[in-house]
């Protein structure tokens, strides 16, 4: 239950390492087999994916520039898309809740992800639960991702708040510093108690 609070907040947070999880061990062993690599293939497929996440990257260009890079066999690139979405779906449940708690008792919650476009499409279609947000920003749908200024812009232009009264939360320390930059009040995030606290303290 929520304790009674003296004001409505506005709220805006990272998907990934907050309200759903990250790659899990399996996961990563899935999609090594699926292109036929191993753990060598983990750096290219970060570096690739900025452009990616923002839209600039399709699907099967994406995968055709990781076979390039690691100079394998070939393989199903719509096969490697399934098996890498599949791994970016588990919900943190606890927070879920707590958020969507969060969401019914008044307070503007929104929603910046960086995520490519076929990947938001499949976390909004399983995770029902997004549409009780205020705003869904997710960065291949806006064309920008985080650290990017303009992407933390552009969430709050959904959100319809201002970034000195809007607080974030997001594991990655890059994007909780340019959060800072933008004028946000960010939150490194650990666990549910970081939400907590600024919840109760508020």
């Amino acid at each position: 239950m929520l304790s009674p609070m003296k004001q409505k907040l506005n709220l805006l947070f990272d998907l990934y390492g907050v309200l759903l999880r990250t790659q899990s061990p399996q996961a990563l062993a899935n999609l090594e087999r699926t292109i036929g690599s191993g753990p060598e293939m983990w750096e290219p497929y970060w570096r690739l994916r900025p452009g990616y996440d923002a839209g600039t990257l399709s699907d099967e260009a994406y995968w055709a520039a990781m076979q390039k890079e690691l100079k394998l066999e070939p393989f199903d690139y719509e096969a490697a898309r399934r098996v890498d979405f599949d791994g970016w779906l588990e919900p943190d449940q606890e927070m879920i809740d707590y958020v969507l708690e969060l969401t019914r008792a008044g307070h503007r919650v929104g929603l910046l992800s960086n995520i490519p476009i076929g990947l938001g499409e499949a976390v909004k279609a399983k995770h029902t639960w997004l549409s009780e947000f205020d705003a869904v920003a997710m960065s291949g749908e806006m064309g920008v991702e985080k650290p990017s200024v303009r992407a933390y812009e552009l969430a709050l232009e959904l959100l319809g708040t201002q970034a000195a009264q809007t607080h974030f939360f997001d594991d990655n320390p890059a994007n909780v510093a340019a959060a800072e930059r933008a004028g946000l009040k960010a939150h490194l995030f650990k666990d549910i108690n970081d939400l907590r606290k600024v919840v109760d303290n508020d």
